[in-house]
């Protein structure tokens, strides 16, 4: 990185099509469907593991590709208590707490330096409305989404609440929020050894 931006970035999805890698890929951007080794120093799993049904195996394969050192931030929906139908739309497979996120991280090789709970502002509404719609629905439509389009003022609303936590709340929220955040480092091969 230079100066806190990246030099080059590279995007794993094992769907994208042909088109879509050739389209987006710009030259410090490029669109792959795997890797087989990488250099990178900061890996991004963005909402990823939730996704599959062996996070530890995803998390490990990656790891076993990047260099030692080389640090992992990973975030996942928080909490099984706020499942809802847009989790079954996104074909999630769990939520976390920071203890099980941990417990993955740790498993798949890599030492956590840091987690917390992110969207704790909005953690409260989103726990009530959950909750009220399950009351009110019971049994979930795995075909729906949550996912609305809002107005202007929500947005900005919503972006400058976010801003908010970031300074003083994030640093030190391990209590609630609607995501839950991992920064993790490889190990050097000594230490991984000693800890064996």
């Amino acid at each position: 990185t230079t100066e806190g931006v990246a030099e080059r970035a590279t995007c794993v999805d094992p769907n994208y099509t042909d088109a879509q890698m050739k389209t987006a890929s710009t030259g410090r951007v490029r669109y792959v469907r795997s890797v087989a080794e990488t250099d990178a120093s900061l890996v991004l799993m963005i909402d990823v593991i939730e996704h599959v049904d062996d996070d530890v195996a995803l998390i490990a394969d990656y790891a076993a590709l990047a260099p030692a050192g080389a640090r992992f931030v990973i975030s996942v929906p928080a909490f099984n208590f706020l499942w809802s139908s847009h989790d079954d739309f996104l074909e999630h497979r769990r939520r976390y707490t920071l203890e099980t996120l941990q417990q993955a991280v740790v498993a798949a090789g890599l030492k956590p330096l840091s987690t917390r709970y992110f969207f704790g502002a909005l953690f409260p509404a989103v726990a009530a409305l959950r909750l009220a719609d399950r009351a009110m629905k019971g049994e979930k439509d795995a075909n729906a989404s949550a996912l609305k389009a809002a107005p202007g003022w929500l947005n900005r609303s919503l972006v400058a609440i976010h801003d908010l936590e970031r300074a003083a709340l994030f640093p030190f929220n391990k209590i609630a929020g609607v995501t839950a955040f991992c920064l993790a480092e490889k190990p050097a091969l000594a230490e991984t050894s000693r800890a064996a």
